[in-house]
């Protein structure tokens, strides 16, 4: 028999044992209810026991997931781990290296050290040298000063013998070709028709000569007459913002006979021919550009010294 059917057979005994009217109670029904009690009792201790055992398997569960989560981190941290061990070896080469280099750098600025101390005692020496010459320099140019000044005297000496020449003879002279005029050492010829000074050197150099250098008082007053006062070039020019005699003569040892006695420096391209000197009324310089077009004196000399 199930328990059910046992349950309703107690029930219909309990019935039936229910107190008389005198009010005696029946044993068996007070059983009954203890037992019921107990059962009762039971079946909450059973679900309670299931409930804690489901609780039990749902935390055994999420146990299991943090397990697998903390592998995985421990995994992660060892990778980096051996990441950060790699980049600290890594670190540790490279200071090597750095260390390396800067013992090298060392040994090679000692070196530059060296190189420069040589390279300053070398420019000491060679300032010395360099001041040395130049005195040497400075001496010789004293020396030609006098050499020029005689030259020049040499020159007016012979000039003044030719003019008792031209006097006597005219202007023409074994020493010079046809439509030349002598003076002192050298050939003369002026232009018929007006040229730029590169022009008019071209033309000098075609007849074996070369646009007049001024080497004295007496060849200035020369010039200044046979000019004719008209505005005539001479062989100076401005090279690289320097003044130069077309035959290397030296301009600072030369007279001198600028208009005003005021020179300037043309503002042409530094790396070629700036301005170029000419006769103003015969007897001073003046500068000007050398494109512009004047009458030129060609010199051919006869007699170097």
């Amino acid at each position: 028999m199930s328990k059910t059917e046992d349950l309703e057979m107690e029930s219909d005994a309990m019935m039936k044992n229910e107190p008389s009217d005198n009010g005696t109670p029946a044993p068996k029904n007070t059983q009954f209810w203890v037992v019921l009690i107990l059962v009762i009792i039971v079946v909450f201790m059973f679900l309670i026991l299931v409930f804690f055992t489901i609780l039990q398997f749902i935390h055994y569960g999420n146990l299991t997931e943090e397990q697998a989560l903390l592998k995985n981190s421990v995994r992660s941290l060892s990778s980096l781990l051996e990441d950060l061990e790699e980049t600290v070896n890594n670190f540790i080469l490279r200071q090597e290296n750095a260390t390396s280099q800067q013992e090298t750098l060392s040994i090679e600025q000692i070196g530059l050290f060296s190189q420069l101390e040589d390279l300053d005692s070398t420019l000491k020496l060679g300032k010395t040298r360099t001041d040395k010459l130049s005195r040497n320099l400075t001496y010789l140019e004293w020396g030609i000063r006098p050499l020029s000044n005689d030259t020049q005297w040499i020159s007016g000496s012979v000039g003044k013998l030719e003019e008792g020449i031209w006097k006597a003879h005219g202007l023409s002279t074994p020493l010079c070709e046809t439509n030349w005029v002598h003076y002192g050492l050298s050939c003369y010829y002026k232009s018929r028709k007006a040229e730029s000074w590169e022009d008019a050197r071209k033309e000098c150099k075609y007849n074996r000569s070369d646009l007049v250098v001024i080497n004295g008082y007496d060849e200035m007053n020369f010039i200044h007459h046979f000019s004719g006062m008209e505005l005539t070039w001479i062989g100076l020019a401005e090279y690289n913002r320097t003044w130069k005699w077309v035959d290397n003569t030296s301009y600072e040892i030369t007279p001198m006979y600028w208009l005003y006695r005021r020179i300037y420096t043309s503002n042409s391209d530094t790396k070629g021919i700036g301005d170029c000197a000419f006769l103003v009324d015969g007897h001073s310089w003046h500068q000007t550009n050398c494109f512009h077009q004047f009458m030129y004196i060609c010199e051919n000399k006869r007699i170097f010294l």
